[in-house]
């Protein structure tokens, strides 16, 4: 988390000092494109495991790390918390890969912008529950959206090369990733049997997961997301045996880019 968070002093010297902007870019460039793997899979953790006891600072901590590497406020944690894990990929989640054919470009497009446009969806998801609090998770969404546009065009007007890296590439970059990673953690799905989650997700062993979080165990995580992602490989090994006897996908030394 803090060297991810290294990120944000070439974004402040950028807010600062937009007449570098030509000198800071690549330096953000490069340091954008270092972390961004590892940002994801971290990002995903946190929203999982607070850092902070304290709510509000950890909110706090999302939002401002989130922007930094393009991620709109309060929409990671309303789409994958709140409605992809209950969801578990089945009709009713928005981020679905279930009606799509895994091999075919046009079905990847539409699925892309169908995600990449989803969090109105989420929310019309999230207003049919009773639960207040869970309901005003969709309005987060919406808001935490239209507030990045919204510095996205005050920023357009004032320092428009800076908003182009700072904000613009980073927004359309991350949530492509986020997109392509979960097309390839549910790519395999067995049609017949896609309520069972050992066939609605895939799990990936070895190197990838030493530097991302254990991604990998994608299979045990929505088994048992309040599992810390620490414990995965162990409950992967304990569980070996029904994994073989559900006919789980494990793959060895990919990544979920790979499998895209």
């Amino acid at each position: 988390a803090l060297k991810a968070s290294t990120l944000l002093f070439p974004v402040t010297a950028a807010l600062i000092l937009p007449e570098y902007s030509l000198y800071i870019f690549p330096i953000h460039l490069t340091m954008y494109l270092i972390f961004i793997g590892r940002f994801i899979t971290m990002y995903h953790d946190i929203n999982h495991f607070p850092i902070f006891k304290n709510n509000r600072l950890n909110t706090i901590f999302l939002d401002l790390i989130g922007i930094i590497y393009g991620s709109t406020p309060r929409t990671y944690f309303s789409h994958h918390i709140v409605m992809h894990h209950p969801e578990n990929n089945k009709h009713d989640d928005y981020s679905t890969t279930l009606p799509y054919q895994r091999d075919s470009f046009r079905s990847f497009i539409k699925y892309y912008l169908k995600f990449f446009n989803g969090v109105f969806g989420l929310r019309i998801y999230l207003r049919n529950y009773k639960n207040k609090k869970i309901r005003n998770h969709g309005n987060q969404a919406v808001i935490g959206e239209i507030s990045y546009f919204f510095l996205i065009i005050v920023g357009l007007f004032t320092i428009p090369f800076t908003t182009l890296y700072v904000l613009i590439l980073p927004f359309i970059i991350t949530r492509t990733l986020l997109i392509i990673g979960n097309w390839g953690e549910h790519a395999f799905i067995d049609p017949a049997d896609y309520r069972n989650l050992y066939k609605s997700s895939t799990n990936i062993l070895g190197k990838y997961n030493q530097i991302s979080f254990n991604v990998g165990y994608h299979i045990g995580h929505h088994l048992n997301p309040s599992l810390h992602y620490s414990e995965l490989p162990a409950d992967f090994n304990n569980n070996i045996n029904i994994n073989g006897q559900e006919d789980a996908m494990v793959l060895i030394d990919l990544h979920y880019p790979h499998i895209w």
